[in-house]
């Protein structure tokens, strides 16, 4: 990975390199101590899915069904890689009936499998789908539905967990420690992937060299990126846009939204709130749109761009037309036009005095994103110290799960 800064981001950096240094080291001693739930538990058993595989029917389609970290990073990895899978995968994140009808619409139940995934084994919406698709199954199967589930849940506790055990399912486990948000890459998102046709040897790779690497002290990125966007963050910049020139990193941006959002909105030790509100825009489409706002709307924001060196495809233009609006295209190659108009974009904001961040991976692959998923794990929990809060909780969440389960009429509630 490859990283430049605009002028007032590096300003910064340079008064500040000594203390980058200093919080580095910090951090570092802490993650190769002990470690943290992301860096502890990278990778599945590929001896157990290769198990449970030979004992599932012929399938075209799978469906996960999840919400939140249970379902957000197989999303991601999917639309980036929708040409590398040999089977299809759909998503199911929400309770939504429309979205139910048009998934069951859409699928052969003798040919699909699905994947009912809930740490706890009680998220509500996670519950409700699973019975819906158990009961469809069940319409087309009778007693061979089980052949057609695989769950994965808790280790040792929760309700689903008991379901599985007392019904002797197909299921896999995930550690206590190991949040729904960390967790794409142990079973919850390796199985989905794996059992899609994914090469999953190269993602976890491509995470593990650039873990090790970081633990080695050979990289800098995530603490630079880190530091300077808390500074900015404490001069009231309250906003991250997160904004790749990869169409294929749109969804990778819903995962980091929640990635952020989740580990670093938090009351603080003071009992203050605080948190930078992170957004997605897609280059170039958000060109014409957005961008807008980040030139002269408030200067509250952070603009930290995502790009690749080598496009996995390109096209050249060979279409002449003699018009002021065409005959400049001729010959031109599409990947030079996109990283036009990102520099472009990027040298704009830069002049208008809006601090902007680059990360560059050279080609958008498995193994590199792997790299981004870590680089994105370490740079969140770095950004937690940087505020002394706790990454891995979510005691916002809560309260809005005990107002729905007393009003869908749970006990206890």
């Amino acid at each position: 990975m490859k990283t430049s800064y605009s002028k007032k981001v590096s300003i910064l950096l340079t008064k500040y390199a000594a203390k980058v240094q200093e919080l580095k080291k910090e951090f570092l001693l802490e993650l190769n101590d002990k470690g943290f739930p992301f860096s502890n538990y990278i990778g599945g058993n590929i001896g157990n899915y290769k198990k449970i595989i030979s004992k599932l029917p012929i399938f075209d389609t799978i469906v996960v069904i999840g919400i939140g970290g249970s379902a957000l990073g197989t999303k991601m990895i999917y639309n980036c890689f929708k040409k590398i899978f040999k089977k299809r995968i759909i998503i199911v994140d929400t309770t939504e009936p429309e979205r139910l009808a048009e998934v069951i619409e859409n699928i052969d139940i003798k040919k699909t499998i699905f994947i009912p995934i809930s740490k706890s084994g009680s998220t509500m919406e996670t519950a409700a789908n699973t019975l819906f698709f158990i009961g469809k199954a069940k319409e087309t199967l009778k007693d061979n539905w089980k052949d057609h589930f695989v769950f994965i849940t808790d280790q040792k506790k929760g309700d689903l967990r008991r379901f599985v055990e007392e019904n002797r399912l197909f299921n896999l486990s995930l550690p206590e420690e190991l949040g729904g948000r960390y967790s794409v890459l142990s079973n919850v998102g390796l199985f989905p992937l794996y059992l899609g046709g994914f090469p999953i040897d190269e993602l976890i790779s491509g995470a593990k060299e650039y873990l090790n690497d970081v633990k080695q002290g050979t990289l800098t990125e995530p603490f630079e990126i880190g530091f300077a966007n808390y500074k900015l963050y404490k001069r009231r910049h309250n906003i991250l846009i997160l904004f790749p020139y990869v169409y294929r990193l749109k969804t990778y941006g819903e995962w980091f939204i929640q990635l952020w959002s989740e580990s670093l909105g938090k009351i603080n030790k003071e009992g203050r709130k605080i948190g930078q509100t992170p957004m997605i825009a897609v280059g170039p489409t958000d060109q014409h749109s957005i961008i807008q706002l980040f030139t002269d709307g408030p200067q509250d924001k952070v603009i930290f761009f995502l790009n690749v060196r080598d496009r996995n495809v390109n096209f050249t233009i060979s279409e002449k037309l003699n018009y002021s609006s065409f005959g400049y295209l001729y010959n031109k190659d599409f990947g030079n036009i996109v990283n036009i108009e990102f520099e472009g974009t990027q040298e704009n904001l830069n002049n208008l005095g809006v601090p902007t961040l680059e990360l560059e991976l050279k080609e958008l692959s498995p193994e590199n994103l792997g790299r981004l998923i870590m680089f994105s794990y370490i740079l969140t929990v770095y950004s937690s110290h940087l505020l002394d809060i706790d990454p891995f909780d979510q005691p916002g969440v809560e309260g809005g799960k005990r107002i729905m389960y007393r009003r869908l009429g749970k006990r206890g509630y």
